[in-house]
């Protein structure tokens, strides 16, 4: 397991490197949500069908993969610290659902 920090523990220079960070993690969960939607859409077309909240889901994946690029930097920090985001030294954010950094993705 890397040696991984909280935001609030990272040096004041790398804050920006994570904020980035956590953008683009966002960014790639909300991607790879569309692409498992879509492989399970096809597998099984009439649960895609009747599920009336998928594409509002997605929208609301991508909505805050957006909001976490533009909202001011107290409202993604505060989102930073409600999920215990982790990173490494450099503030590159590790993905527990992927055991990978962000960068490495």
């Amino acid at each position: 397991m890397p040696n991984l920090l909280r935001y609030d523990q990272l040096d004041s220079s790398r804050q920006p490197a994570a904020r980035a960070s956590a953008a683009s993690g966002e960014l790639w969960c909300a991607r790879n949500n569309v692409k498992k939607q879509a492989a399970a859409s096809k597998a099984a077309i009439h649960q895609a069908i009747n599920d009336q909240h998928r594409i509002t889901r997605l929208r609301n994946t991508f909505s805050l993969a957006k909001d976490m690029r533009e909202k001011p930097v107290v409202w993604i920090e505060k989102r930073i610290l409600e999920n215990l985001c982790m990173f490494n030294e450099q503030g590159d954010m590790y993905l527990f659902t992927q055991q990978n950094f962000v960068s490495k993705l």
